[in-house]
Parts: C-alpha cells; sequence; structure tokens
C-alpha cells in the first residue's frame, strides 16, 4: 500500500475555532490558529465575559464588624478580559495542525468589579455614613506549557481540547475607592475595609497598605501563584 506524502498544498493553514461551553454563558472565546509547518502552528487566543452569574450571587451583599456596616447600593458589575498565545509543536502529525502537541504559552487576564457602596460606622461616638464607588481587579501575566490534542473530522471541522496547561503567574490584585465624604474619616474606613477584606482572603488583607489621595484610596498586592491552564473549542478549517 502506498502512503501518500502530503506536500504544502494539502495543508488547511488556519483554523477559526469558538468555545461553545463558554459562549452558552454568555462569553465570547475565540481562536485562531495558522499551521506554519507539517508539525508546527501559533495559536492566539481572546476571550470577554461579563460574569453576570456572580453579580447575581453578591446582590444583596453586607458585612458588619464591631462598629461599622459595609454593604452594596447596586448591583455590581464584574467582567474579564484575556488574551494567549500558543508556539505548538504536533508530537508524530501525519497531517498538520492534528494529534497530540505541547505548546509554550503566554497569557493575560484582566478579572475587574465595580461597586456601588456605602459605610455606616461610629466615630468617637458619631455616626458616619460614606457612600462610594469602589473597584477591585486582577491583573494577572504568565507564561507555561499546555499539552492537547486536535482532531480535524474530514479535514474541515476542529474539536481542539487543551487539557493540561500549567506554568506561572503574577497576579496584581488592586483595590480603588472614591468618595467626596472619604478623607474626613480615612482612618477608620481603611481600618474596616481591610477587616472586610480579611473575610474575602486573609493572605489579601495582611498585604493591603492603602495610599490616599485627597477623597481617593487605593492599594496594590503583587504575588506570584502556579498558573492552570485548559480549553475545549470547536471550528473550522480552511
Amino acid at each position: 500500500m502506498k502512503v501518500k506524502n502530503y506536500t504544502e498544498t494539502d495543508y488547511k493553514k488556519n483554523l477559526l475555532k469558538v468555545d461553545l461551553v463558554k459562549l452558552a454563558f454568555g462569553g465570547i472565546n475565540l481562536s485562531y490558529e495558522r499551521v506554519l509547518t507539517q508539525r508546527s502552528a501559533i495559536n492566539f487566543r481572546a476571550k470577554y465575559h461579563s460574569l453576570g452569574f456572580i453579580e447575581r450571587s453578591v446582590d444583596d451583599f453586607s458585612t458588619s464588624g464591631e462598629n461599622y456596616t459595609f454593604g452594596l447600593s447596586d448591583r455590581p458589575h464584574f467582567h474579564a478580559i484575556g488574551f494567549d498565545a500558543e508556539y505548538r509543536f504536533y508530537l508524530k502529525s501525519k497531517k498538520a495542525a492534528q494529534g497530540f502537541y505541547i505548546a509554550p504559552y503566554t497569557r493575560y487576564l484582566n478579572y475587574s468589579g465595580a461597586f456601588e457602596s456605602f459605610y455606616s460606622g461610629t466615630v468617637a461616638g458619631m455616626p458616619v455614613n460614606i457612600d462610594g464607588d469602589l473597584k477591585t481587579s486582577f491583573n494577572i501575566w504568565g507564561g507555561g506549557v499546555q499539552l492537547g490534542i486536535q482532531w480535524l473530522v474530514k479535514d474541515k471541522v476542529s474539536i481542539d481540547w487543551g487539557f493540561a496547561g500549567l506554568g506561572l503567574d503574577h497576579y496584581q490584585f488592586k483595590v480603588e475607592v472614591q468618595s467626596d465624604y472619604l478623607s474626613d474619616e480615612v482612618d477608620e474606613y481603611t481600618r474596616d475595609l481591610q477587616d472586610v477584606m480579611g473575610g474575602v482572603s486573609g493572605f489579601l488583607a495582611k498585604k493591603l497598605i492603602f495610599n490616599t489621595l485627597d477623597n481617593e484610596l487605593s492599594s496594590k498586592v503583587p504575588f506570584w501563584m502556579v498558573g492552570w491552564k485548559s480549553t475545549l473549542t470547536v471550528g473550522i478549517a480552511f
């Protein structure tokens, strides 16, 4: 039996893919793969998600301490954006962009939340009420290695499963508060805000150091974590 030797003209050089699971939950996750040789390709991915399911879960959030109460005066808004790039090496591939692959990758992710918040407390026996705009964000830069497999059904339909990606990510957590009444009671407000953050994440709360400028309060916390990445997309080759 004679085995066909594939030439460059036999390859589908472009693959456009979408994550159907994320699409069903209101997210957009698109990938474009460009075939370079029979056993190598470069894959780009961009994604956006409004994270409405998180917004609904914290709609009525409020918490109280010894002398204060923090709460939300409106529904918060969350969103996530991300970009990543992979250089893929296909292992024992008889056709381009098919079979098992190993792919070094780099990526950027941003998760952001915007809140309209209220604070009520007691300072020197007097009641204090502060309404403010509070924003939180995670900025993540990282890299690692992705393992996956891609099938091309009849050389047209792509099923791409990146089942295990492991790397190292640099995080920067940021908190910003803006209020017209913040400067008058900033010490008490920041102390109580740190207490609230401690209930969410003790690790972050210990590292929060707030800087004050007029009626704005901000803090940044950088740290490193092991990164994990997995994907499942469906697309077309052309």
